[in-house]
């Protein structure tokens, strides 16, 4: 997926966080939303957080 090879996505599970250049993609290719994978790039739009009442904004 996305190119990349599995020492690769394992790198970025260890790191806890998936590059911002990978976002789109990994959204349009597993359906999991930019606001959950990223959320702090996409968080003014992240449901989590509208439901939680929580700032949209960090």
């Amino acid at each position: 997926m996305c190119g990349v090879s599995q020492p690769t996505v394992w790198s970025w599970i260890k790191a806890d966080r998936l590059p911002a250049e990978y976002v789109l993609l990994a959204e349009r290719e597993t359906g999991v939303s930019r606001h959950e994978l990223r959320p702090d790039l996409y968080a003014d739009r992240c449901p989590a957080c509208a439901m939680a009442g929580a700032p949209a904004t960090p």
